[in-house]
């Protein structure tokens, strides 16, 4: 009895290990947003929020959400899909339904109602698609990928039959971890004003 339990106890640590692995990412990298939390606090933001927010319990290396990008090319998209008469016709479906938002939004922002109609139309399907990923995590994931040791172990955890050749893969994170980083800053400025939880925010990846 006392041998099952404990073949039990152990079959269970298993199991958390590896959901916890293939749910967190890389476990090569022992800590993979520790330069990434020097770099935000250089840049001016405060130490101790900025350690409080990356110990919160719903922060963790995403992965499975990042490598997407490294396997996915939007340049193959059917962006004609948009121009069909019946997307039109929802676009300016919405216009009518949402004229009020998106008039304060134009006087506010300055930009024109067809246009942010046209991005909410190609980005997130008119409010109908918008991800179920922590924004907070997929930006951090790929703005850590400038550190070579969390790069490394990145590409390691890809899956081969469908990751980018090497090069092409540096090339991408150099340039997805530069735009991620400032997206992360302007992030943390946001969710500061507006009082919000950025670990609670949502999207696509």
């Amino acid at each position: 009895m006392i041998q099952r339990v404990g073949t039990t106890v152990r079959f269970a640590l298993v199991v958390i290990v590896l959901l916890f692995v293939a749910t967190h990412g890389s476990a090569s990298a022992p800590d993979p947003f520790a330069k990434l939390q020097d770099r935000l606090i250089k840049d001016g933001f405060d130490a101790e929020g900025i350690d409080a927010l990356y110990r919160q319990p719903g922060v963790a290396f995403e992965t499975r959400g990042v490598s997407l990008f490294f396997r996915h090319s939007e340049a193959r998209l059917n962006y004609g899909q948009f121009l069909k008469d019946r997307r039109i016709k929802m676009a300016r479906q919405y216009m009518l339904d949402h004229s009020g938002a998106l008039a304060a939004a134009e006087n506010q922002y300055g930009v024109a109602r067809e246009v942010i109609t046209a991005i909410m139309l190609v980005e997130t399907q008119l409010g109908t698609l918008v991800g179920n990923q922590t924004v907070f995590n997929i930006l951090s994931t790929m703005a850590a990928l400038d550190d070579p040791v969390v790069r490394k172990a990145f590409w390691t955890d890809l899956p081969k039959e469908r990751r980018l050749k090497r090069k092409a893969f540096e090339k991408k994170a150099d340039r997805k971890s530069s735009w991620a980083y400032a997206e992360l800053k302007a992030l943390l400025k946001y969710v500061k004003a507006e009082r919000i939880d950025p670990v609670a925010i949502q999207g696509s990846y």
